[in-house]
């Protein structure tokens, strides 16, 4: 399946670390140095990102976790970031899909809630775990709803798709990414908060939103550049695509 291109973005500034891949080298030829920014949610694809390097002759990756807020597009040659696309920018292509979660851990009896009781716990003080389910509460009666720190692509995606309002920040209690959101709920029998699916692991689970249609929190996993890739970034690209295909 080739890169499908789509209307592109550009966005702003800050770093956070980076990692570098060993290129395949060509006898006689320096390698060819590609910087890839990622923000916080796509921390699972690095693996993918470096084994798709290694199917390329002759390059090194360097790759940069940064937040939204601070992406600087025109700035390196790859972009990766999850949830729709700001208007403008040159190119922007759909490399897969990431399914938004609601999470409480794995040992609270709650199995599913309503959107009317989630944007509830999110948006309005003073309930508790009885009064916004119908039975399911656990035995801890606070809550405590969690979401991220500003910058973060996995909370305007929740709250487009699902509040369709700003979160309550006075409610929030707010983790930097999806691996420290998940370990906030795990600690915590009172706590729920949400992640991109591919976060989930064995001390948390998915809550089911009920009255939501199937495929309504689906949100692309997105690639932008400064121009359009060709040759042996195309080739990179279709691999990356490949690998998210395969996963289950």
């Amino acid at each position: 399946m080739f890169v499908k291109r789509i209307a592109g973005v550009l966005c702003l500034v800050a770093l956070a670390g980076c990692q570098a891949v060993p290129a395949s080298p060509t006898p006689g030829l320096p390698p060819d140095l590609w910087q890839v920014q990622i923000t916080p949610s796509l921390q699972w694809l690095a693996t993918d990102l470096n084994n798709c390097t290694r199917q390329v002759s002759n390059v090194s990756l360097l790759i940069f976790e940064r937040p939204t807020s601070a992406l600087e597009t025109e700035k390196f040659d790859f972009t990766l970031r999850w949830g729709s696309v700001p208007d403008g920018g040159p190119y922007a292509a759909v490399l897969g899909q990431d399914e938004l979660v609601v999470i409480v851990q794995a040992h609270n009896p709650l199995e599913e809630l309503n959107l009317a009781a989630l944007q509830q716990i999110y948006t309005t003080p003073g309930l508790d775990w009885s009064s916004a389910t119908s039975g399911q509460a656990p035995e801890v009666q606070a809550i405590h709803a969690w979401g991220y720190t500003a910058g973060s692509d996995v909370q305007p995606v929740f709250e487009n798709l699902l509040l369709q309002e700003p979160a309550n920040e006075a409610l929030l209690y707010t983790a930097p990414d999806p691996a420290a959101l998940r370990q906030a709920v795990a600690d915590d029998p009172g706590a729920i908060g949400f992640i991109p699916r591919r976060w989930l692991d064995e001390r948390v689970k998915a809550v089911s939103i009920n009255d939501l249609p199937a495929g309504a929190t689906q949100q692309p996993v997105l690639v932008m550049a400064s121009q359009e890739p060709t040759g042996p970034q195309t080739t990179w690209l279709v691999c990356i695509q490949d690998a998210l295909a395969s996963r289950p």
